[in-house]
């Protein structure tokens, strides 16, 4: 769900539409359909002048404005499919696509081996890439590999889970699913992805490690992990863990609003509330 000029913007994932909501009654306004079922990723501008639909089952991304006057579909880069995760900088210049499968030998970008190579692309089809679209040039700009060596899992590739920009925009944090780094860094003035942030699977019964979100909030980072049924702290700045939040249960989602912490726990079907110190 995203929001945009005081409307809500709901994909569904059973439907081939986009649900477009009035925020302050939640009355249908009206629907933008889609060819196919509209299973995917949906994010605002933070300007609020233009929504995207990053599509889960067509190779495209669709861009709109909030009153749905247009309506255009953008192709993935040659050989994308499925995507983990999407974002839009903080100057609504660039809208960033974490794209499960697709990489190539041409765009492997390693970063330091903190959790040893994390673009070998031996996934069948390719691993997953961060894809950059310049809004304005109306091109793709960059795509970056961000694989890694997790072969237990198979032909199954590690896929983006969440992806938040610093309050500097400085750097996007990449939360991976399926994956031996727990975060990638995304330097934007490097244009390459920096030393990534591991994080130890501590439980028996999750054998696949990673992470199922990642948000920011002033000079911490929170992140969700699939493996250890924590919220880690993170410096941004440093890479190094602060502080570790047990949570008994797996969180899925967060969300920071204010000084405090949502953390979301499917399984249990309820949310945590934590105050940021």
């Amino acid at each position: 769900m995203a929001v945009a000029k005081e409307r809500l913007f709901v994909n569904q994932a059973f439907g081939s539409s986009i649900l477009v909501l009035d925020s302050r009654t939640l009355r249908e306004i009206t629907r933008i359909e889609l060819d196919k079922p509209s299973q995917g990723k949906v994010t605002a501008a933070p300007d609020g002048n233009a929504v995207y639909f990053a599509s889960n089952i067509e190779r495209a991304f669709y861009a709109f404005d909030p009153f749905c006057t247009w309506l255009k579909r953008t192709p993935y880069p040659d050989g994308g499919h499925g995507i983990g995760a999407v974002v839009v900088s903080p100057d609504s210049r660039r809208l960033y696509l974490g794209i499960q499968r697709g990489a190539s030998a041409d765009n492997a970008d390693p970063p330091s081996e903190l959790a040893g190579k994390v673009n070998p692309l031996e996934q069948l089809y390719g691993g997953p890439m961060l894809s950059i679209y310049d809004v304005a040039e109306e091109r793709y700009i960059a795509s970056k590999s961000i694989g890694d060596t997790m072969l237990e899992r198979g032909v199954d590739s590690s896929i983006a889970s969440g992806m938040v920009f610093s309050n500097d925009a400085k750097s996007l944090f990449i939360s991976m699913r399926q994956c031996v780094v727990g975060v990638h860094i995304f330097g934007v003035a490097q244009n390459r992805l920096l030393k990534p942030v591991a994080f130890p699977t501590t439980l028996e019964r999750h054998r696949i490690r990673g992470c199922n979100d990642v948000v920011v909030h002033d000079d911490k980072v929170f992140v969700a992990l699939l493996s250890n049924d924590v919220i880690k702290v993170v410096d941004p700045v440093t890479q190094t863990i602060e502080n570790t939040i047990d949570c008994g249960e797996q969180v899925s989602n967060m969300a920071v609003f204010e000084k405090k912490l949502y953390a979301c726990q499917t399984k249990q079907k309820r949310i945590l509330v934590f105050e940021i110190q």
